[in-house]
């Protein structure tokens, strides 16, 4: 079993001094303490970006691995002080690869990024060939789905946390493009609809071979951000923290555990199952929990994210798994791990016992015969009376198997 080094809970922090362009970058620990500050080339981190109003700022630039968490510090006089409430919303959107090279490559034209989409509007033309217009309609680009343009337009986050974006870190072109998606000249929204631009920071799977799995957190621009972080127990690209005033968000993607091999991201050897990683993963992250809450500036803690465990008969239709090891993995997550990170399933606490909801759903099934609630938020229990609701957004899936989840959360208390 593999410990978390003293350098997991590192955080990269970057401020730009008026009148300079080069930035510094302090390294500190999760609890806050300073560890040594460098200073780095401004050619090598800065570029121009461009954010929904227009007005160009700077943003660190992804050029390799190690440049993958951006942090976002702005000014003493940020407009989040007078906020709140935040909504954070999640969303596993299972792949944006085609709206990212889409964005990457913009003379491409790909016919839609949500294939369920592309198919559905296909056989309609197919079935009603009079709606096709004298161009040839049915041949032409259909729309680019980009699962942040709805939960914009209708709930305006200030925090959006996606899981399983598919970018591989060997394309420097498509994690640039994770910069843009939520940006207003993408989304296609109105002003009066998109205020706000969005500041990005992630974490992308290190792994040699495997899947592309990563992680992105957007944080709208009248947020103030006071660290992001990467946790270097994981190299797949599964957490990123994002440390606000008061409240550290983990966006965490969980494994699927499964009696498969799990293969090391740095060696690229099998260790173990994935089953064994899936465990030894959320003692990480609850080890990782507790050194955060030592942060002065975030003493309370909010998970979201897909965590690929069901708690209770109840999260799962039409029945639970209760096999070995999925049955130990259920049982040490509800007994030791939520406990040990002092956490509360807020959607559960809310809605009751034996309330049904569903954020995964089978592909291909009808609509809730196969449905499992795997998306949490997890809230401190100190400040669970600061979440004023939760809800799923099954109507809002997309082309994701996953539904998104949405959570109104105070940033003061109100006691």
């Amino acid at each position: 079993m593999t410990t978390p080094t003293s350098s997991s809970a590192r955080s990269l922090k970057r401020s730009f001094h008026q009148g300079s362009s080069s930035p510094e970058v302090q390294i500190v620990q999760a609890d806050g303490s300073p560890m040594v500050t460098k200073k780095r080339e401004s050619a090598a981190v800065q570029g121009s970006f461009v954010g929904a109003g227009g007005e160009h700022g700077v943003a660190p630039k992804t050029l390799s691995i190690d440049e993958l968490v951006v942090s976002h510090v702005p000014s003493t006089s940020d407009p989040s002080a007078h906020l709140l409430h935040v909504q954070i919303a999640s969303h596993n959107v299972n792949s944006m690869i085609p709206l990212l090279k889409y964005l990457s490559q913009p003379r491409l034209r790909f016919k839609t990024a949500d294939t369920a989409t592309y198919h559905r509007q296909k056989r309609r033309k197919v079935a009603n060939p009079s709606s096709d217009s004298s161009e040839g309609s049915n041949t032409g680009p259909l729309p680019l789905w980009n699962p942040t343009t709805h939960l914009i337009r209708e709930y305006r986050p200030h925090v959006i946390c996606l899981q399983e974006v598919k970018a591989t870190a060997r394309d420097t072109d498509l994690i640039r493009a994770l910069k843009l998606v939520p940006q207003r000249q993408y989304t296609g929204l109105k002003p009066s609809e998109q205020p706000y631009g969005y500041t990005a920071s992630w974490s992308i799977s290190h792994a040699k071979k495997g899947k592309n799995i990563g992680v992105v957190t957007y944080v709208r621009d009248d947020v103030q951000v006071l660290g992001t972080r990467e946790v270097d127990w994981d190299k797949e690209g599964r957490v990123v923290v994002t440390e606000l005033d008061g409240v550290a968000i983990y966006n965490v993607y969980a494994l699927n555990g499964s009696e498969f091999p799990w293969n090391d991201p740095q060696s690229g050897k099998a260790r173990g199952t994935r089953n064994e990683r899936k465990r030894e993963f959320n003692r990480l992250l609850m080890e990782d929990v507790k050194r955060q809450r030592k942060n002065p500036r975030t003493p309370h803690i909010i998970l979201v994210g897909d965590f690929n465990i069901s708690l209770t008969a109840v999260d799962c239709f039409p029945r639970l798994r209760t096999e070995y090891p999925h049955n130990l993995a259920r049982q040490e997550f509800t007994e030791e791990i939520i406990p040990g990170m002092q956490v509360v399933d807020v959607w559960r606490k809310m809605h009751g016992l034996e309330a049904r909801g569903y954020s995964w759903f089978a592909v291909g099934k009808p609509h809730r015969s196969d449905a499992a609630r795997v998306d949490y938020a997890l809230v401190s229990e100190d400040a669970v009376d600061r979440v004023k609701n939760v809800e799923y957004l099954e109507k809002d899936q997309g082309g994701s198997d996953h539904c998104p989840l949405v959570l109104k959360y105070s940033m003061r208390s109100e006691l």
